[in-house]
C-alpha cells in the first residue's frame, strides 16, 4: 500500500470531517436547535458545495460506511478508493466555480474574460490551478448550459479523470 502524500492527507481528512458532520447533522435532525443546524449546513455547503444534497439523499448506513472507508485509508489500512477522489476534485472543482461566478457577478454589464474572473484567485488544495481555465470555461461558469453549473463540474471532472460525469455523480449521490 501507498503512503499518502500531505495533500492526499489533508484532502482525505476534510473528506472525514464532511461526513462526521453528515452523521451529526442527521442524527440531530429531530428535535435539534434550528439555527444551529443551519449555521452548521451553511458551514458545510460552503466547505463542500453539493454536501447537503448528500444529506437529503444518503442513507446512515453509506454516511457510517463512507466514514469508514476513509478513516480506514488514514489510518494506512486500505488505499483510496476512486469515489474518494472524485469527491475531492467535484468539491474542489465546484467550490471554484462558484467563486468565479460571483467575482464575475461583481463586473456584471463586462464581457466574461479570464483576466476579471481569475483576479486574485487562490486556489485550495483540491481546486485547480488558474492555468486549468480557458475562456471557454469561464463562459460556461458565468452561463452554464441548462443554467446548471453542477453539469459543468460532473462533466470538467470526469473528463479530468478519464471517466464519465454519471460515475462522478454516483461517487456523491445516489439516483
Amino acid at each position: 500500500m501507498t503512503a499518502l502524500d500531505d495533500t492526499q492527507r489533508l484532502l482525505l481528512t476534510a473528506l472525514v470531517d464532511k461526513y462526521r458532520c453528515l452523521r451529526e447533522l442527521r442524527q440531530r435532525a429531530t428535535g435539534s436547535d434550528a439555527n444551529e443546524a443551519r449555521a452548521q449546513m451553511s458551514a458545510l455547503a460552503k466547505r463542500f458545495p453539493g454536501a447537503l444534497r448528500e444529506l437529503d439523499q444518503l442513507p446512515m448506513a453509506l454516511i457510517e460506511t463512507r466514514l469508514a472507508a476513509l478513516c480506514a485509508v488514514l489510518e494506512g489500512r486500505s488505499a483510496p478508493q476512486r469515489w474518494m477522489l472524485l469527491q475531492c476534485a467535484y468539491h474542489g472543482q465546484l467550490r471554484a466555480a462558484l467563486r468565479i461566478k460571483q467575482q464575475l457577478r461583481a463586473y456584471a454589464g463586462s464581457a466574461p474574460s479570464l483576466e476579471l474572473a481569475l483576479a486574485g484567485y487562490q486556489p485550495a488544495a483540491d481546486e485547480p490551478g488558474a492555468d486549468s481555465f480557458d475562456l471557454a470555461a469561464i463562459r460556461s461558469i458565468a452561463r452554464p448550459d441548462a443554467g446548471r453549473l453542477n453539469l459543468w463540474v460532473l462533466a470538467r471532472v470526469a473528463s479530468q479523470h478519464g471517466t464519465t460525469p454519471d460515475e462522478v455523480r454516483q461517487a456523491l449521490f445516489l439516483r
